[in-house]
């Protein structure tokens, strides 16, 4: 196999056996199906990439993802989480344009959408199982599917964002480019991401708790995704290193970490200042 984001080849990685996990996506059934999760790392670029099932049946994915526990995004929520993206929407439309237009791909429960100022016109697509609240949000439109199925006219997005979507990606140019179509003359793609080669993920390594997650499959470099960017046309492209909403304190990081050497390298190291966020445009 080869990256999905600069097509260098993978070097064996990390290994996880799946009937130990403790993982909500995963049935028996599934488990039974991924008995391991397998990552192989670019030697051209750092990306981390699986190697297993999940990167070979769509079917598998979706199975994955429309097996989340009803309470799954209200997990996710924290006040860091929607003060995080607030700050996003600021940094995005900071003169509160009400002209301009914002279309979030896995918007999940459209919490993204809901944080944001009101100034926005605002479309949400969710390829997971339909949710209650957005199919009857009366200030966002919504569509349950994939972006390039959805009925909403090309070239008329002024913002595209993934948040937290482009590590589930098997085919992540291929978003880049439908993303393209669907943007306006001007518009921008934002994409918030782990950083596979941030200085923390690296001394991290394999025990890395993002690898832990059935659904990351494809987790970029900062260098792998400018590479995907501009593959796909997009030339102009700023990067902020940023922590996660989930991440921990640098102590508590700190303790996991030695924690882990002391184990011989086994546990899960917590997230700490090893995300990012690009807006790229042509």
């Amino acid at each position: 196999m080869h990256c999905v984001y600069c097509n260098g080849y993978l070097k064996e990685f990390s290994v996880r056996n799946t009937k130990s996990m403790k993982q909500h996506m995963l049935n028996s059934d599934l488990r039974n199906m991924l008995p391991s999760m397998t990552h192989g790392k670019c030697v051209s670029c750092g990306s981390i990439i699986a190697t297993d099932n999940r990167m070979k049946s769509e079917e598998f994915l979706l199975s994955i993802y429309n097996n989340l526990p009803k309470d799954y995004w209200q997990e996710l929520q924290s006040e860091k989480s929607n003060s995080f993206f607030v700050e996003l929407g600021n940094l995005l439309n900071p003169n509160q344009n009400s002209d301009m237009s914002i279309c979030d791909v896995g918007c999940g429960d459209g919490k993204f959408l809901d944080c944001i100022s009101e100034c926005w016109q605002k479309f949400g697509v969710e390829l997971g199982k339909a949710n209650e609240h957005m199919i009857n949000h009366k200030k966002i439109t919504y569509f349950n599917g994939t972006l390039d199925r959805s009925p909403f006219r090309k070239h008329s997005m002024d913002i595209i964002t993934y948040i937290d979507v482009f590590e589930h990606l098997a085919d992540p140019r291929k978003e880049i480019k439908i993303a393209k179509e669907f943007l306006s003359p001007n518009g921008k793609i934002v994409i918030y991401t782990g950083n596979a080669n941030s200085i923390y993920s690296k001394m991290s390594g394999k025990n890395w708790t993002y690898l832990n997650v059935v659904g990351h499959i494809a987790v970029a470099s900062e260098k792998g995704l400018i590479n995907a960017l501009n593959s796909c046309g997009f030339t102009k492209i700023d990067v902020l290193n940023v922590n996660h909403h989930s991440s921990v304190s640098f102590p508590k990081w700190l303790f996991y970490l030695l924690a882990s050497k002391l184990l011989g390298n086994r546990g899960n190291i917590p997230l700490f200042n090893d995300h990012m966020i690009m807006i790229a445009s042509i």
